[in-house]
């Protein structure tokens, strides 16, 4: 039997999926996973970019309850939220990279 979701639903799932669809961020959450918790200048230094634009990235995904934060003073530090799905860097964008390499 095939499982079709509603309107909402799919509004709600295309959202998030964008999220993704930012070259940024989809290497903030993978640094995230591989790395721990990050502060944003080592995630900046850790991925050649500004720290402008590990900054934003962050907010975009801390928005999105896709990332947390524990502030320490003055700096905070940034890691993966508790309840992200893990499978989807490990697993599911895998696969999705190696699916397109193969069409080429």
């Amino acid at each position: 039997m095939t499982r079709v979701i509603g309107e909402g639903k799919a509004l709600q799932l295309a959202d998030l999926v964008s999220l993704l669809a930012d070259a940024n961020r989809l290497r903030i959450l993978f640094a995230l996973f591989e790395f721990g918790q990050l502060g944003v200048s080592e995630l900046a230094s850790k991925l050649a970019i500004s720290d402008d634009a590990a900054s934003y990235g962050l907010k975009i995904l801390r928005s999105a309850k896709l990332v947390e934060f524990t502030k320490v003073g003055r700096s905070a530090s940034y890691r993966l939220a508790d309840n992200f799905p893990k499978d989807l860097l490990e697993h599911c964008l895998q696969q999705l990279l190696k699916l397109s390499e193969e069409r080429k």
